[in-house]
């Protein structure tokens, strides 16, 4: 029922400050990572992405139940990082690119995290499906509907909507998308599936 928080990973232990740890031990996790939250702004503005991901890590160890906390990790990893990777003129192009994608997967990898420890929380399948399909990233379709199929099984419409552009925008599985948009309009007839 999740009235007691998981353990913390002994990787995490490791990381953690005098003042993360006197939180865990006095029972203070949710007011603790609620502070480290605020104050990992700091690392956003010097794009000290590393040191950020690992607050991030310390954040959702404390308070692990907190979808914003996995939300806005992998946001910070997925777009400032990896957006800031791709336009670092101090970088070679070849460092850029591997250094983005780097993020990229950080960012997928943290909202998966969450969502083992969370799995009702579909919005986060969402967030990786939004990621995938981005063009302005480096858009992956296939796996942007995958994520957005597991999205879907949460019975939203929009999530299943979500799911069904993604499959006609993949060259090769359009039939499998108007197949999926039959069984939508059988399910809700009165529905109106095109992009609002």
């Amino acid at each position: 029922r999740k009235a007691i928080p998981p353990p913390i990973r002994k990787e995490v232990w490791g990381q953690m400050g005098q003042t993360s740890l006197a939180g865990v031990l006095g029972g203070l996790r949710t007011f603790i990572a609620s502070s480290m939250n605020l104050g990992s702004q700091k690392f956003f503005e010097d794009k000290d992405w590393f040191e950020l991901q690992k607050r991030y890590r310390i954040i959702t160890a404390l308070d692990p139940y907190n979808e914003f906390y996995w939300d806005h990790g992998a946001w910070h990893l997925a777009y400032n990082a990896a957006s800031w990777a791709r336009t670092n003129e101090d970088l070679t192009p070849r460092k850029r690119r591997l250094l983005e994608r780097e993020f990229l997967e950080a960012g997928d990898a943290f909202y998966r995290q969450g969502l083992e420890l969370n799995p009702e929380k579909y919005r986060l399948w969402v967030a990786i499906g939004n990621l995938w399909s981005n063009r302005y990233k480096r858009p992956d379709l296939n796996r942007a509907a995958e994520a957005y199929k597991m999205a879907a099984q949460s019975g939203n419409l929009q999530y299943k909507r979500s799911y069904l552009f993604a499959l006609a925008r993949i060259p090769g599985r359009e039939i499998e998308a108007f197949d999926y948009a039959q069984e939508l309009l059988i399910e809700n007839p009165s529905q109106n599936l095109s992009r609002p």
